[in-house]
């Protein structure tokens, strides 16, 4: 799934435990005063349903100076059941500047503050009604609320657990409590508390929805399943269910069941960003390119500068063949997040594949400058180098692969390549024989070493190393003649004749090797044998009779 896969924990107001709390009306500051005329004939106005004319009459009372300690609630009232928590909070806020020790107003101030989001302004709201009445333990369980909504989790369960030593059993509390020590990662504790809740509701929404969401966290697969199962029988178009539901199925890689269950979100929630980007994965991965590219272009039209989805853009665009959207999408990506290897990566591949070593060795440079410790990187890198005959910069990068894993095979060959075209022969022949050592029936690193040991004129070795070739199948007629060049020049005169036998049975019309073959067998006094081979060297090329 993508980041945020715990987004639906009770932040979703469909399926919230979290919105109890409402404004208390009513003289509780202690004082009994006759109220206002301004004030019973708003609360008349409002009850006959024209709530305009009774803000404006409380209005005119605070013009001319009536009452505020009862006008200002009156309106912080009104406006809150006009769902201008905003305004209401502006009311009490007054309502507490006149009376800091006013029983409801800060209490009321916070419950406005926490419907309107601002939810560090309504914990400190919901701190000061904790101390003017340390009894009201609403007043706390507001404060953990908003606390919890402000990603204070750790802060927000001191006030659950405080409220819950005074009322175990209530509800929220013991909610809230469960979303704070999952936003904790005490998951089983989480499981434990929601688990509560749902032995006494146990069609709660929004306590299957974290039941889900906690049992993901554990891998515990099969109660996801469930719940999710249990949520959607009771809400076909929980987001939660669908969610759970489809983060088992890309878990469990049923690709075509994710994208069912990621369409259904999208349908609902159009706009989520996770439901837009699992529903491309999805596609991606059934190898559904089209799809998939369209899917995560409405990712980025949620958010443009989302390098993750732009990189996977480009990676499906490359699979497809468009090499230059690819490009486009990379850098992109790089735009938003300039220190992106991967990035750099594919458009180094991209680079490779239309032929520009040069370009490719400038990205995989700046990949490994940018990850140091990315062996693969250094490994194309050197690879690039070499391509371009740049053989000191490859062999600085081979040796950063060795350095990191020394029994690396492909690494060790190719930097003894970059050695010996360099002339250093003798750190070649080093690398190779470390190469041979772990992976001793490699053909390609035996040739090499049978190779670099004849130009040392090391000919045991190479008779061993060619040798060894044989042994394995791989019969050279190339590098079987360059031995018997070397050990006819030694005067190794049986020996060399035996390379060049062992060159014409793997080429029998090498002309070369019989005309060589010819000279050594004369050499060693068999004349007959000699014209034999001379007369089937020059039937081959006849410009060999010089």
């Amino acid at each position: 799934m993508a980041e945020n896969d715990d987004q639906w924990l009770w932040f979703d107001e469909d399926e919230s435990e979290l919105t109890p709390l409402r404004v208390e009306t009513g003289a509780t500051d202690g004082k009994s005063a006759a109220t206002s005329a301004e004030v019973v004939k708003a609360i008349q106005l409002h009850l006959a349903g024209k709530t305009e004319e009774a803000l404006k009459e409380l209005k005119r009372g605070i013009d001319i100076g009536k009452s505020l300690s009862e006008i200002y609630p009156a309106l912080g009232q009104i406006y809150f059941e006009l769902k201008k928590y905003d305004d209401a909070a502006a009311m009490y806020g007054n309502l507490v500047m006149l009376d800091r020790k006013h029983k409801t107003g800060f209490y009321n101030q916070g419950v406005c503050l926490e419907r309107a989001g601002a939810y560090k302004e309504a914990a400190e709201s919901f701190r000061n009604a904790v101390e003017v009445d340390p009894d009201r333990k609403e007043a706390r369980l507001g404060l953990g609320i908003s606390l919890l909504r402000a990603g204070e989790p750790e802060k927000a369960l001191d006030h659950f657990n405080a409220y819950l030593r005074v009322d175990a059993d209530q509800e929220t509390a013991l909610f809230g409590r469960g979303v704070a020590l999952h936003m904790l990662g005490r998951v089983n504790d989480a499981m434990e508390a929601y688990r509560k809740i749902a032995t006494k509701k146990p069609n709660s929404a929004a306590v299957l929805a974290n039941l889900i969401s906690v049992s993901l966290t554990r891998n515990d697969n099969g109660s996801a399943k469930e719940y999710a199962d249990k949520l959607i029988r009771i809400q076909p178009q929980s987001r939660a269910a669908i969610q759970g539901l489809a983060a088992l199925a890309l878990a469990a890689g049923k690709f075509d069941q994710a994208a069912q269950r990621c369409a259904e979100l999208v349908k609902i929630t159009p706009d989520s960003f996770e439901a837009q980007f699992n529903l491309a994965i999805s596609y991606h991965k059934l190898g559904k390119l089209d799809q998939a590219i369209r899917a995560y272009n409405d990712a980025l039209r949620i958010r443009p500068n989302s390098e993750k989805v732009l990189v996977n853009l480009g990676v499906a665009q490359q699979e497809k063949g468009d090499l230059k959207q690819a490009r486009k999408a990379y850098e992109t990506a790089l735009q938003a997040q300039p220190d992106l290897p991967t990035a750099l990566w594919n458009m180094a591949i991209i680079a490779g594949e239309q032929g520009d070593a040069e370009e490719a060795a400038i990205l995989y440079a700046e990949a490994v400058a940018k990850k140091p410790d990315w062996e693969e990187a250094w490994f194309r890198l050197g690879y690039w180098q070499l391509q371009q005959e740049d053989y000191k910069s490859s062999i600085e990068a081979f040796a950063n692969c060795v350095k990191r894993r020394p029994d690396w095979a492909d690494a060790q060959l190719n930097l003894a390549i970059a050695y010996w075209r360099t002339g250093e022969k003798a750190p070649a022949r080093t690398a190779l024989e470390k190469a041979h050592s772990a992976q001793p029936k490699s053909a390609d690193i035996l040739r090499a070493l049978t190779a670099l040991t004849i130009e040392m004129n090391d000919l045991d070795k190479a008779v061993a190393y060619q040798s060894k070739l044989n042994q394995l199948g791989d019969r050279s007629a190339e590098i079987a003649y360059n031995l018997g060049i070397a050990l006819h020049s030694a005067k190794r005169l049986d020996d060399a004749a035996k390379a060049y036998t062992q060159a014409l049975a793997a080429n029998p019309e090498f002309a070369e090797a019989n005309l060589n073959l010819g000279h050594v067998l004369k050499s060693l006094g068999k004349e007959d044998e000699a014209r034999a081979c001379w007369n089937k060297a020059l039937a081959m090329k006849p410009n060999l009779v010089q």
